[in-house]
């Protein structure tokens, strides 16, 4: 008996340490690298109640619109200046960006959490769509990391066309579970997982298949979720592509990665 007590309190005394310590955890914002604004973007901001704002950046290629829109969410230790590659690729490509900040991330004021940070990105998202230079029947979410959870979340809200997970997990609360913790302690589940049950648009799913910090596991629960039907604009798909990479170095081949993109969303016209 004094055995058990012994152990359960060592277990509350490790839950309650987690407890105080998720959000540090889930947005270690202090890692994310400040480098400057994007340049040649538009720059969006949303004023907060408390005071400060949060910022978007919207980049819009050159020539005659109106332009297919891709919405970029960053991982959890990055911001949007950290999404050049992106921006770039894409605009490359004939789209528009938006890439979304998260509050307290970067030059925005705040605190992180779900609620705020998907209740943000929506208002974002409302006020580009409206805009005559955007395609609104043409809008895809692409979200790393934490930031696919995001896309998940916002997608709920305002459901894009389509969406591609980059290195996503199937929820916050799943991965409390790998430490003993249950899921009724998390303040932000993102509960990828359920969200994607619901979605009637395409998904595309990139994974490293040397992913230690969300298992390559998670990506193919997660494309189990994804019903097949009738989506937005055509036959919905579900595809997983697992690819050699870790989670921060992903891709390892930045080729084939965006061989992938292109066969994804070539196939939505």
């Amino acid at each position: 008996m004094r055995v058990f007590v012994l152990a359960m309190v060592v277990y509350a005394g490790w839950c309650a340490m987690l407890f105080s310590m998720q959000d540090r955890m889930l947005f270690p914002r202090e890692f994310a690298e400040v480098t400057g604004a994007p340049a040649g973007a538009e720059r969006l901001a949303i004023a907060l109640d408390e005071g400060g704002e949060v910022e978007a950046f919207l980049g819009v290629p050159r020539g005659e619109g109106p332009f297919p829109l891709v919405v970029v969410f960053h991982g959890n230790a990055e911001c949007v200046d950290t999404m050049e590659r992106a921006r770039r690729e894409y605009s490359a490509r004939g789209w528009a960006v938006l890439t979304p900040e998260y509050r307290g991330y970067g030059r925005s004021a705040g605190e992180p959490s779900q609620r705020s940070i998907v209740s943000d990105v929506v208002a974002f998202v409302d006020r580009v769509v409206k805009r005559p230079e955007i395609d609104a029947s043409r809008v895809v979410y692409h979200g790393r990391s934490l930031g696919g959870a995001v896309a998940v979340q916002v997608a709920k809200e305002r459901p894009p066309r389509a969406m591609i997970l980059e290195s996503t997990f199937t929820s916050v609360a799943g991965m409390a579970m790998r430490y003993g913790v249950p899921p009724f302690l998390v303040k932000n589940p993102f509960r990828t997982d359920r969200v994607l049950r619901e979605f009637a648009g395409s998904v595309l799913i990139l994974h490293g298949t040397d992913d230690t910090i969300v298992p390559i596991e998670h990506a193919r629960r997660l494309v189990k979720c994804v019903p097949r039907g009738d989506g937005q604009g055509g036959k919905a798909t579900r595809t997983l592509v697992e690819m050699p990479g870790g989670h921060n170095d992903f891709p390892v081949d930045e080729g084939a990665y965006w061989e992938a993109i292109e066969g994804f969303l070539g196939a939505m016209d």
